[in-house]
């Protein structure tokens, strides 16, 4: 857990609260005729403990498992589809014409908005049709802002008309990459009407920590909780094409096939987030800096407990519920007789006590990172974690300090949060055993994952 002995003193100012409480950001108001201004590229020269690198994002492309750490080419450009010149480039697999669309959308910070409706299906044809498309689903393919900005020396692309296979060429990052997830895509915002609003394909949290910044004194921590509240933000919740892909589930009064098509439902929506737990987790300073195994490690020991964080940001205190990502607003009821779990009281309490603490899009992005470095009993190197645990505990500390400065053990009561989610994972192990007992079989993804944990 975390060390508690918290003797440090530090006088950083950080940004305030995002007002992203339960997940769900501000409305943009901006017309589509308007151009789409992006956020600042996040400067990672100046960040806290030596400039830390960013891990290499391996690309979407399907793999087996999570233990896949090597990293088989797809042959075609993840973005249009092209099947010449493709190469890793800004942490994504793609043609060198999205490679150069891409640098020039950030290097600009702004692209013309969709006249369609921002729905889209990018191919070699309307790749040119429709800007702010393709830049969504460069971002959703793993393309990253702050490689455009270092011009990372690792890009690297075929020559057009050399023939690649997909299983011989493997981009410079595969063979030191954390796990890769499958199929991963993400969306950062709800798309309106034709001429009506239009969210932004990135953040709109950074833009956000930038302005609350601009009336700060520098300090090298602003940089890192702006970096993790971005990524945080940028895989937050699944797109809405793999949203649509989910086993489509409505309560319809039969027991029986509401409880089976529930627990589909639920199943492949709990992978799609797995998924983006992981994205996120490769993008956090220091976790690149471990070994593989630990990293694996880690990976598997949080997930249940970043889950229920991530849960906790789409409770609603006044109904009791959650609004999952496939826009299903769950009551403790509905989930206990989808679940067939009496864990169902304790995730609900566990959110409604974390909504109750007011607590902000920097302290969810820090109590994530928190739980991701603990130390684990089957850890090679826990000395490692332990660091950047620490690091983080510290920076967590000055925030709130700052933050709540006039709330008493204001600290303590945040990490409190941390002891409880551990104590939730009995009621998880509950619930994996009760899900035995009625012979539903998890998938395989969260079969490797949860089943191979200690309990």
């Amino acid at each position: 857990m975390v060390d508690m002995q918290m003797n440090m003193n530090y006088h950083a100012m950080f940004p305030g609260s995002v007002g992203h409480v339960n997940g769900l950001g501000p409305p943009n108001n901006h017309n589509h005729n308007q151009p789409l201004h992006l956020p600042q590229i996040p400067d990672t020269s100046n960040m806290a403990y030596g400039g830390i690198p960013y891990p290499p994002v391996v690309s979407s492309y399907p793999v087996g498992n999570i233990t896949q750490f090597t990293m088989n080419t797809p042959g075609q450009c993840l973005v249009c589809g092209d099947t010449k010149s493709l190469g890793k480039n800004y942490g994504g697999w793609t043609c060198t014409g999205c490679k150069s669309f891409f640098r020039r959308c950030i290097e600009k910070q702004t692209v013309p908005r969709c006249k369609y409706g921002g729905q889209c299906e990018i191919d070699l044809f309307m790749r040119r049709k429709c800007p702010e498309c393709r830049l969504k689903k460069c971002f959703r393919i793993g393309m990253r802002m702050d490689l455009v900005a270092r011009d990372d020396p690792t890009t690297k692309t075929v020559d057009e008309g050399e023939n690649v296979k997909p299983q011989e060429h493997r981009s410079p990052a595969s063979s030191t990459a954390s796990p890769a997830p499958s199929q991963v895509v993400t969306s950062t915002g709800s798309v309106g009407p034709v001429g009506g609003p239009v969210s932004s394909p990135v953040s709109s949290v950074t833009s956000n920590v930038d302005a609350s910044l601009a009336s700060l004194p520098e300090h090298p921590h602003q940089q890192t909780i702006k970096i993790i509240t971005y990524y945080q933000d940028i895989f937050d919740i699944p797109s809405n094409d793999d949203i649509t892909k989910l086993t489509n589930f409505a309560f319809t009064g039969d027991v029986s096939y509401d409880k089976q098509r529930g627990f589909e439902h639920f199943a492949e929506l709990t992978i799609l987030a797995v998924q983006l737990v992981v994205r996120f987790a490769k993008h956090l300073p220091g976790f690149d800096q471990l070994a593989l195994n630990d990293q694996l490690i880690l990976l598997k020991e949080s997930s249940v407990e970043v889950l229920q964080l991530r849960t906790a940001r789409r409770y609603d205190f006044n109904t009791d519920s959650i609004l999952f990502s496939s826009n299903h607003a769950i009551t403790r009821e509905c989930y206990k007789s989808v679940m067939m779990s009496n864990c169902a009281h304790s995730i609900y309490n566990f959110c409604r006590h974390v909504v109750g603490q007011k607590v902000d899009n920097v302290e969810y992005a820090l109590l994530t990172a928190l739980v991701i470095f603990s130390p684990r009993p089957e850890l090679e190197n826990q000395k490692a974690v332990l660091k950047w645990q620490e690091m983080y505990l510290e920076i967590f500390q000055d925030y709130i300090r700052m933050r709540r400065a006039s709330e008493p053990n204001a600290l303590a009561k945040l990490l409190m949060i941390l002891t409880k989610l551990r104590s939730l994972g009995s009621d998880f192990n509950d619930m994996l055993f009760s899900l035995k007992l009625e012979n539903r079989k998890l998938p395989p993804l969260l079969e490797e994952i949860w089943i191979s944990r200690p309990v």
